[in-house]
Parts: structure tokens; C-alpha cells; sequence
């Protein structure tokens, strides 16, 4: 039997982590929004009118240069050349903010709060549509969603007008059920489902109330891991598990960001805040579980971790470590048996078990 704090570990969190006490219960993945927003403030993102001002400033180059062209004139080298350094610096932003997000989720000692800023930044979805947008998505999560995760759902309405939405018995029951689906299960449980909603409905729309109706009730807890780890979520909990500290990542050069986590994610079919339309990111494991995203997973779980970390845990202590008693016999002997220590963490990291929770 699962235990319930690799239950909580695995499906409220980012896994388990060598030498990080999971949490035990209920009671501990709620404390975890509690606080201080310890996470946020280890690693600050730009703010938003930061943000503006850097998307301004990349305008006005852009239109120096094209000012140039416009006029017939032969392009001038150093309006190009800013152009071409605004450019550049966007992008190393960007892949900053991969790094970071990443490093906030391997750094919580619980995850929780992670996961839920996560599931809200999708659920109000947006992307950056040109390059001096980049960093918009970023820092608008930051703003307006991350420091309103557990009051009310009206707060997270970005428009006023939005408001008596917020409070619709049809929103009661599409909260409920979403948040069922991305913690649960694809076809979650409907008993679930109207505890969440009834807590929606008896608070005005409380979200640490829902939250704590979910946790409360036992199809929460049913030890048997229904979903799959979308890429970015299985890219974290698999740096957690390597023990990758989170200093690293964030001071990692924007080529090897690039290299080992823009891209792979990318080619595991979820790009980094590009969701692919204004629904946000799928929920069903059909989504991910493709021949193409299985083999992006696979090559990264082989060839990533010796790259960024240099001492990798041995598999047999590893695959404890990051599953503990949802670890299958299968998994622990083929662990043992690798022919070398980059094998053995690619057999776990690629293993069903650690990609669903």
C-alpha cells in the first residue's frame, strides 16, 4: 500500500526529494499556502511595468532599424546592432524564466502552492504573441494570479465585469471538476467533485476552502497514480529528484537553458509558455502519451541529468528516494541491475511510475 505522504508528494507536489520530508497529510499541503511566499521572493521574476518598459524599449530599436530601411537609406550598423542585442537579451530573459519556474519548483519543500500557482496560470491562460511580449506571461502570473491562489475566485477575474461569473452556480462545478481533473484524475471521482463544489458554493467561492474539501475526501488519497506528468511538470520533478540545486538552474548560461530545458520541452509537446490555444494545456494522458512526446521524454531522461548535474545519485538509492513505496519491484531490480549510473536514472525517469501521479 501508498503511503499517504508519497501520495501527497507525487500528486499534490513535484515528488519526493533526497533528504526533503514529505508532507504527511491534508493538513500539510494546505500549511503550505499559508505564510510567506517564500518561493517568490528566493527567486523574484521582473515585474510587470518592468516588463513593459523592456517591451518599449525593444519597439523603439525596432523601429530605428526599420526606420532606416523605410527611408531608402543603406541600414545603419549600430541601429541594427541595438536591434539585434535587444533581441538577444529577450531571449536569454525568456529562457531565465524557464530556468526559474523550474527552480521554484524544485526548491519547495512541499510544492503545493507551486502546483496550484501552475494550475491557475493555465487556467487564465496567456501567451506572448511577438518577441516584445516575451516576458509578459511571466510576470502577469506573478502579479495577478500567484498572490491570489487561496482567497476568492472573483479576486483572480482580471475584469470587474467578470465578476458575477465568478459567482454562477455553472462556475461552481467548472472549478470543481477542473481542479479534480488536474489533480485526480481524467474522469474524477463525482463524489469529489460535489464536496469541491458545495465548498465553492458555501463560501463564495473560497478557494482554500475547495482546496481543503479536495484534500479531504478519500478518492483524493486512492493510492493509484491516474494522471500523467505533463512535460514541464515531469521536467521539475525530475530535477528534484536528481537533487539539482535550484541556484544552478537559475544561473545556468541561456545556451545550456536553451539546450536542456527550452528545447526538450518543446520537443516534448509542451514549449514553455506557448500553450497552443486559450484553453491552456490538455488534461487527458492522450495528449502526452504520444510516440513523439515518449521519445523526447526518453532521450532527455538518458542524456540531460549527466549534464546538469554533475554527481549523479546512484539508481538504486535514487529510485527510493523519489518514489519510495511507489516504486514497483520491476522498477527497484531494473534500477539494480543498469549497466551504468546514467542508465539506471534514464530507467527510472522514463519508468510509468515516475511519469504519472
Amino acid at each position: 500500500m501508498i503511503s499517504s505522504a508519497t501520495i501527497a508528494a507525487i500528486r499534490f507536489g513535484f515528488g519526493r526529494a533526497p533528504g526533503v520530508e514529505p508532507p504527511q497529510d491534508a493538513a500539510a499541503l494546505l500549511a503550505d499556502l499559508a505564510g510567506d511566499d517564500r518561493m517568490a521572493g528566493r527567486f523574484p521574476v521582473t515585474r510587470f511595468d518592468e516588463t513593459v518598459a523592456e517591451a518599449q524599449a525593444y519597439l523603439a530599436a525596432q523601429r530605428a532599424a526599420r526606420g532606416v530601411k523605410a527611408s531608402g537609406k543603406a541600414p545603419d550598423p549600430a541601429a541594427v546592432a541595438a536591434l539585434k542585442l535587444a533581441k538577444r537579451q529577450l531571449g536569454e530573459r525568456y529562457q531565465g524564466g524557464a530556468a526559474l519556474t523550474l527552480a521554484r519548483a524544485v526548491a519547495a519543500p512541499v510544492g503545493f502552492r507551486e502546483r496550484l500557482v501552475w494550475f491557475w496560470a493555465d487556467h487564465f491562460t496567456v501567451r506572448s504573441k511577438t518577441t516584445a511580449q516575451m516576458m509578459g506571461p511571466l510576470a502577469y502570473v506573478d502579479d495577478a494570479i500567484r498572490p491570489r491562489i487561496s482567497g476568492k475566485f472573483g479576486d483572480l477575474l482580471v475584469a470587474a465585469a467578470l465578476h458575477d461569473i465568478a459567482l454562477h452556480p455553472d462556475t461552481a462545478h467548472h472549478i470543481a471538476h477542473k481542479l479534480a481533473v488536474h489533480f485526480v484524475a481524467d474522469t474524477p471521482d463525482p463524489g469529489l467533485v460535489s464536496a469541491m463544489e458545495t465548498a465553492y458554493s458555501g463560501t463564495g467561492g473560497d478557494l482554500a476552502a475547495v482546496y481543503a474539501a479536495m484534500l479531504d475526501h478519500p478518492a483524493a488519497w486512492e493510492p493509484v497514480f491516474h494522471k500523467v506528468r505533463q512535460p514541464m511538470d515531469f521536467m521539475a520533478t525530475a530535477l528534484r529528484a536528481l537533487a539539482v540545486p535550484p541556484h544552478r538552474l537559475v544561473n545556468l548560461p541561456a545556451k545550456l537553458v536553451q539546450a536542456h530545458l527550452v528545447v526538450p520541452l518543446q520537443l516534448m509537446g509542451q514549449p514553455f509558455q506557448q500553450p497552443t490555444g486559450p484553453n491552456g494545456w490538455p488534461e487527458e494522458a492522450e495528449a502526452w502519451i504520444t510516440p513523439a512526446g515518449l521519445a523526447a521524454r526518453i532521450q532527455w531522461a538518458l542524456t540531460a541529468p549527466s549534464r546538469l548535474e554533475a554527481e549523479l545519485p546512484d539508481p538504486r538509492t535514487m529510485v527510493t528516494a523519489a518514489l519510495a513505496d511507489a516504486a514497483s519491484p520491476d522498477l527497484v531490480l531494473a534500477a539494480e541491475r543498469a549497466e551504468s549510473i546514467p542508465e539506471g536514472i534514464g530507467i527510472i525517469l522514463a519508468s510509468p511510475e515516475f511519469n504519472r501521479r
